[in-house]
């Protein structure tokens, strides 16, 4: 069992209360305001950290691929276009704004699925992923939802699957590393190619049997 600060988290996730409410409510019911601002920075800044983030998977192009949070669809183009060998992904969201705003940036892509839905009730079948993403969305889910939505995820994974993760680590905004690795480690998950960085962290959560 991963030892972690208990006390520490806590005061992360205390100072960050207010902001997370904010960002909660935006990540599911999403202003048009917020919308516009999202696009822009998305235009701005898709190759620096989107497409580099896809990249590091290594996709062979054949495998079956779950984009956690999907968004507005910048990780799932990424996705889409590293599946060139009849590989598919489906692209989850919880918000219905989201997925209408997806379907029409991504509209003619023949290998990507929509599911408008919480992955707990989605109906997803178990050990069916070889990859699961997750970018900057883990730490938008409520805090008492995390464990038994990384549970739900983790049972998607093939043997040998893994989620490639990447979330913020800023107070305002974000999540402590420690409590990443807590929640992983308690439904089996093995971590591996970390990179930490002060406003970020990306890791790799493997099944390993």
């Amino acid at each position: 069992m991963v030892k972690i600060n208990t006390m520490a988290i806590k005061s992360f996730n205390d100072s960050a209360h207010h902001s997370k409410m904010e960002n909660e409510r935006a990540f599911v019911n999403p202003t048009r305001t917020q919308i516009a601002l999202v696009l822009l920075i998305s235009n701005l800044k898709r190759c620096l950290r989107y497409h580099r983030f896809i990249d590091d998977i290594n996709l062979k192009g054949d495998e079956l691929v779950l984009d956690f949070g999907s968004g507005w669809g910048d990780n799932t183009r990424y996705i889409s276009d590293a599946l060139d060998k009849g590989g598919r992904v489906i692209a989850l969201d919880i918000s219905s704004k989201w997925q209408d705003i997806i379907r029409k940036r991504l509209k003619g892509r023949k290998n990507i699925e929509y599911v408008n839905s919480d992955v707990r009730t989605a109906g997803l079948p178990d050990s069916s992923f070889d990859v699961i993403v997750i970018h900057y969305v883990l730490h938008e889910v409520p805090i008492k939802d995390r464990q038994p939505t990384v549970k739900e995820l983790a049972s998607k994974l093939k043997p040998g699957g893994f989620i490639h993760l990447r979330e913020p680590a800023k107070k305002g905004h974000g999540m402590p590393i420690e409590e990443v690795r807590s929640l992983m480690s308690e439904v089996g998950l093995k971590e591996s190619l970390k990179a930490e960085k002060k406003a970020n962290f990306q890791v790799r959560y493997m099944r390993c049997g």
